[in-house]
């Protein structure tokens, strides 16, 4: 090629490479702005996440006190009691009656806890979930909350705490309810109401701006939701437009009524917003409601979107001013360069053959050093003609098998090392990655077990690459690595999730996984299984009265008796702390029975020695 167009050339091509440069380095700007704002984004999540789980669990706690009340707890099971009275007015009256007894009550520490721990809401409730008395709002009372409340119906259920947030055109917070139970001379435990404790969005949200040094408000926009929220006296629901309902600057309202708020998705969103000559930061999400249990995705709809927003102006100024002087900086380096390369070219031009012997030196000298390093390569590196035979290994692949080079050269990869199974089981070669990728060009990865020369096996992740010349497949490369120590791991950790550490049987977990299968499987095809459910009796007299070791003991000796009893297909589960359940799929009710008359006797007969 003529030396005037080697010139044009080179010019050309440092003009293109010099336009990339510009171009990724402004892209680069551009990332690492979007970098910045992500990160922004999840750290006021998880602010958010965490004064969340804050005022959840604070509102728990007075919900728990509050039941715990010896008093109150009382008061609520003669209310329950005068509520349920047949003979019309008088059960009327002395419900009444107690009503104003708790209210007189606990007004004292109704106050102190609006004024000192800002609780914006504090509800008493029959164990129907029926109103009876709201001491921020005394004179509603009632009115039957089921419908709008799933939470108190989870608790009603299996007397537990629970915790959720709420939002309406009248009120957001968290809310939670603790069952109020009292036990009974027979030792069983009746539920005689259900307390009710709630903080305010809006303080919740004025503290989190606080601290990190952002904006917040709640946006109600979901029709559902929006159209219908909780009336602050009464509870119940009533009609109303979208609205933002907490905010701790007015920028939220002045963007509703502007148009440029979205209904956010469950994931968290972030957008640049400008307004009015700034540019905010602005990221959306939807606050998790509360779901009965068995709520599909299809059937949960969000209740509003939180807005958080931070003023990134400079930020953003920033941004453009760097992108300019990128545009200035690469421009002035290709002049420079360009001047550069054409005097060097000058000088030069009378060097390129020398220059290209010593190249071609340099390149030879590096084959040797790629050589030399697949040689000595951690990994295990085999070389594979077209037509199948090992044309090449490297060390570490020769130790991980245990043959010698001579014994390698020249022979069937698959035959050599893959053919079989570590159970005994051929593997056909059509199935072999190696013979795949030699037939269609695909890289391939995939975990595998190669044979040593010895016979025994060796779990290894492999990746097999074609090469290609000239449009022509001349063989592949194996790659492989060995992950023994990796499968023990995973193995261990499967144990470790599935297995109770003290039984040896399988944990809760994993026993109702595999009930849930078989469940399935029966629905599908058909037949019968049966569950056995066993207790030891007295079990706690032994804690008692030897210790836990002892009653650790116990536990095991029961669940070694037990897998000596049960087929191989069977399962034992612990599903408490001395309760154990086991599935024998296939076997009648009267097999069952059968199997467990024998247990009991054998347990019977052989007693454990602690």
């Amino acid at each position: 090629m003529h030396y005037r167009y080697i010139v044009l050339l080179t010019s050309a091509v440092l003009a293109v490479i010099f336009l990339i440069i510009g171009i990724h380095m402004r892209s680069e700007v551009a990332n690492e702005f979007d970098e910045a704002m992500a990160a922004q984004a999840q750290r006021f999540y998880f602010a958010y996440q965490v004064q969340g789980m804050t005022e959840a669990q604070r509102s728990q706690a007075l919900a728990h006190v509050i039941a715990n009340d010896e008093k109150v707890r009382h008061l609520l099971a003669r209310a329950d009691e005068a509520v349920q009275a047949e003979g019309g007015g008088a059960g009327k009256e002395n419900a009444a009656a107690i009503r104003a007894m708790l209210n007189a009550d606990f007004h004292n520490r109704w106050m102190d806890l609006k004024t000192r721990y800002e609780v914006q809401q504090v509800h008493f409730l029959l164990p129907n979930a029926i109103s009876f008395l709201r001491m921020h709002s005394p004179l509603h009372y009632g009115d039957p909350l089921t419908e709008f409340r799933p939470l108190l119906d989870d608790v009603a259920y299996d007397l537990k705490s629970r915790s959720a947030f709420e939002a309406g055109n009248a009120y957001a917070g968290v809310r939670s309810a603790a069952p109020v139970i009292v036990h009974q001379p027979d030792g069983r435990v009746k539920l005689v109401g259900i307390i009710e404790a709630g903080f305010d969005m809006k303080q919740q949200l004025l503290r989190l701006g606080q601290h990190i040094n952002a904006d917040f408000a709640l946006l109600l926009h979901n029709p559902e939701t929006s159209g219908s929220s909780w009336d602050a006296e009464n509870d119940r629901p009533t009609m109303g437009p979208g609205v933002v309902l907490a905010e701790t600057s007015t920028e939220a309202n002045a963007w509703l009524r502007a148009g440029l708020l979205e209904a956010a998705s469950s994931r968290i969103q972030r957008r640049i917003l400008p307004w009015q000559n700034r540019n905010y930061l602005l990221v959306s999400f939807n606050p998790e409601d509360y779901y009965p249990a068995g709520t599909n995705d299809s059937q949960q709809r969000p209740i509003g979107t939180l807005l958080m927003w931070r003023d990134i102006t400079t930020r953003v100024t920033d941004m453009a001013v760097k992108r300019q002087d990128i545009i200035y900086g690469v421009l002035t380096a290709w002049i420079i360069t360009q001047l550069c390369v054409l005097l060097a070219l000058h000088f030069c031009r009378r060097e390129w053959l020398r220059q290209l012997q010593a190249n071609t030196a340099t390149i030879q000298t590096l084959s040797r050093n790629n050589a030399l390093l697949l040689d000595t390569a951690a990994d295990g590196i085999i070389g594979v003609d077209k037509n199948g035979f090992i044309n090449f290994i490297n060390r570490a692949a020769l130790m991980a098998h245990g043959y010698c080079e001579e014994e390698v050269m020249g022979t069937n990869p698959h035959q050599l090392l893959h053919s079989h199974q570590p159970n005994g089981e051929r593997n056909p070669a059509k199935d072999c990655p190696i013979t795949q990728t030699l037939e269609d060009g695909q890289s391939r990865e995939s975990e595998q077990w190669l044979r040593r020369r010895d016979g025994s096996f060796f779990p290894v992740r492999m990746n097999i690459t074609a090469i290609n010349e000239n449009g022509e497949r001349q063989g592949v490369v194996i790659v492989f690595h060995d992950i023994t120590e990796q499968k023990s791991r995973q193995e261990a950790l499967m144990r470790l999730a599935t297995t109770d550490s003290l039984t040896g049987a399988a944990n809760r977990r994993q026993f109702l996984n595999q009930l849930a299968s078989e469940l399935a499987r029966m629905r599908r095809h058909g037949g019968e299984a049966s569950l056995l459910m066993t207790d030891l009796d007295y079990f706690k007299r032994i804690n008692d009265n030897y210790g836990h070791a002892a009653g650790d003991a116990v536990l095991t000796h029961f669940v070694r008796i037990v897998h000596q009893t049960i087929r191989r297909s069977d399962m034992i589960g612990r599903v408490g702390g001395e309760e154990f359940a086991v599935l024998l799929p296939g076997n009648s009710i009267n097999g069952a029975h059968e199997l467990a008359e024998r247990l009991r006797l054998t347990l019977e007969n052989n007693p454990a020695y602690i």
